[in-house]
């Protein structure tokens, strides 16, 4: 009918897990889907202190998008690597960064 969805089986999957899983499976699909993602954990994971400053973001994103589209889209990025525990960020010094557990989930 118009207006109806279906879940595919892994939206079924999804919608019956524990936040574990479900978080497991939202990471899963992240690395092997946004390629942003997979670029932001490259670059933390190849720095020394595993931080970097959301700017550094914000300035690649720039060359394609407005700012406001550029800070739009970063936010989400980081909103979702959050959810999925692939890394962090300081709201106080505006840096996304690694943690230990988050190397090895990456």
């Amino acid at each position: 009918k118009q207006g109806d969805i279906e879940l595919t089986e892994d939206g079924k999957v999804f919608s019956e897990a524990d936040v574990l899983t479900k978080k497991e499976i939202f990471r899963k699909n992240l690395l092997r889907n946004v390629f942003l993602i997979r670029q932001i954990l490259r670059v933390l994971k190849s720095k020394a202190n595993k931080r970097i400053s959301k700017e550094f973001f914000l300035d690649i994103l720039e060359r394609k998008l407005s700012h406001e589209e550029a800070e739009k889209e970063l936010d989400i990025l980081i909103d979702w690597g959050r959810y999925a525990e692939l890394f962090s960020f300081d709201d106080e010094t505006d840096e996304l960064f690694l943690e230990e557990e988050e190397v090895a989930n990456s």
